[in-house]
């Protein structure tokens, strides 16, 4: 999180409300289950192709964004944790 938003708590929860629409419109477009039982729980972006980059390294507005191209791409899915 930058300065400016962790001395403004206000800004941190919109930046966090912003996220989680962001996550939640791509798990939509995704079809919202996962690609290989069709559950709806625990479900987390899976890359069956890998990606060039580490993930955890990205800030979640930055890793956001490159999970949207990399599902424009055809590089993104999504999987049950069970």
């Amino acid at each position: 999180m930058s300065s400016s938003s962790s001395s403004n708590p206000g800004l941190h929860s919109r930046l966090t409300r912003r996220y989680i629409r962001r996550r939640d419109a791509l798990r939509e477009k995704l079809g919202g289950c996962c690609a290989i039982c069709g559950s709806d729980l625990n479900l987390e972006f899976d890359h069956p192709h890998g990606r060039p980059y580490e993930a955890r390294r990205l800030s979640s507005h930055r890793r956001i964004a490159q999970y949207e191209r990399d599902a424009a791409a055809g590089n993104l899915r999504l999987l049950c944790k069970g």
